[in-house]
This record gives C-alpha cells, structure tokens and sequence, in this order.
C-alpha cells in the first residue's frame, strides 16, 4: 500500500520545477542544513505555496498533471493517502490562498469529480 511520503514523491515528478524549488526553500528554512526526512504534511505547503505563484504567474502547464494525480490518489489511494490529499494538498493549498489575493476559483478548472467533491467540502466546513 502507497505511503503518504510516497505519495508526495509522486506529486513531486508531476512538475519539473517543484524539486529544485523544494530543495531551495528547505535550504533557506533549514539555514543549509535539511534534515534528511521531513513529513510530507510539513513539505507540501512549500509545494502549495509554489501553485499559488505559479497562478499568479499564469505558468499553470503542470496543472493538469498534478489535479489528475491527486484525482487518481484519492480513487486509489488508501484511507492515509487520501487523508493527505484533501487535509495536506487541498486544505493546505485553500489556507494559503485564504491569505492571498489568488481566489479559490483560480484552481477549479483543473479539478476533476472527487477533487471537486473534497475541495467544495472544504471550503462548506469552514463556513465559505
């Protein structure tokens, strides 16, 4: 059965950027000394914050890529992996745009029916 760690592996080969921006951002946070294993529920908000600009920038290519992975995650995915993929991913990815002037509906054309269901879900328990 697929780990969460494995899973956010997965993720990372979906875009080409998101390792050399991961491995930078956790040099900076780390001060040049990353521990070897860090959860993946810590080091998918580096990623999430990455989308966020990404959208900003309208460099969105990897898009698809990315929402189909996490659409088939949680249709395969076991009970733990698809717990990281709405509270980690997607619940991540709505707070730190809570924060931004990005809106919610700048991700919604790339997520498919169990992606949908989870992000609405989301956004219906913390009151819109």
């Amino acid at each position: 059965m697929m780990t969460e760690d494995e899973a956010f592996q997965l993720l990372l080969d979906t875009c080409l950027a998101f390792r050399p921006y991961l491995e930078a951002t956790r040099l900076r946070f780390y001060f040049g000394k990353p521990p070897e294993n860090v959860a993946p529920y810590f080091d998918v908000g580096w990623i999430t914050t990455l989308l966020i600009d990404m959208v900003r920038q309208q460099d969105t290519a990897c898009f698809p890529a990315i929402f189909d992975l996490l659409e088939q995650l949680l249709a395969e995915g076991s009970d733990d992996v698809q717990n990281w993929v709405v509270v980690g991913v997607l619940e991540g990815l709505q707070n730190q745009v809570s924060h931004t002037d990005v809106p919610y509906a700048a991700f919604e054309p790339w997520l498919g029916p169990a992606t949908r269901k989870e992000w609405d879900g989301l956004i219906e328990a913390w009151g819109g």
